[in-house]
């Protein structure tokens, strides 16, 4: 079933924040935080607001929202006359992966090049799907940036 991709609405905020939940656990974060529910609020209107350049969709599909995903625009630092689109979450409910996902990918990153981005970043979990994920962007025409690494700080 295909799904439309939207801008997210007010409305969406209570299945947006569910989701927001299923991503944090599923992403391996917990190792050093707990979900916030208002943490995850306010970087919803964060996002919408305009003052990150920022884009959140959401994916529909028979009247449900089952996907989302949001990125940034923002200077680069070496040059801020390029703007960087950023991908700073994208998550599609289990059931509904098979070719919502690159939809709600396509989506995004027409969104930050309509705002300028001359460049998109991806990001992908570590973990079992991490070479899946580098031939999805690899077929999408990425070429690996940077690697990031967390380290996690005793209390």
């Amino acid at each position: 079933m295909r799904a439309e991709i939207r801008a997210a609405e007010p409305g969406d905020l209570g299945e947006l924040i569910e989701m927001g939940r299923a991503f944090f656990e599923h992403s391996g974060s917990e190792a050093f935080t707990t979900f916030d529910e208002p943490s995850f609020t306010a970087t919803l209107i964060a996002v919408t607001s305009g003052v990150s350049g920022g884009v959140l969709l959401v994916a529909e599909a028979a009247g449900q929202i089952v996907g989302m995903a949001a990125c940034v625009v923002f200077p680069f630092y070496a040059n801020v006359q390029t703007l960087i689109g950023q991908e700073i979450f994208w998550w599609v409910k289990p059931e509904h992966r098979k070719g919502v996902g690159g939809d709600l990918l396509d989506e995004l990153e027409a969104e930050a090049k309509r705002k300028g981005a001359k460049v998109f970043i991806g990001a992908n979990l570590s973990g079992e799907q991490n070479a899946a994920f580098a031939r999805l962007y690899r077929r999408r025409g990425y070429v690996p940036g940077e690697n990031t690494h967390l380290r996690i700080f005793a209390s």
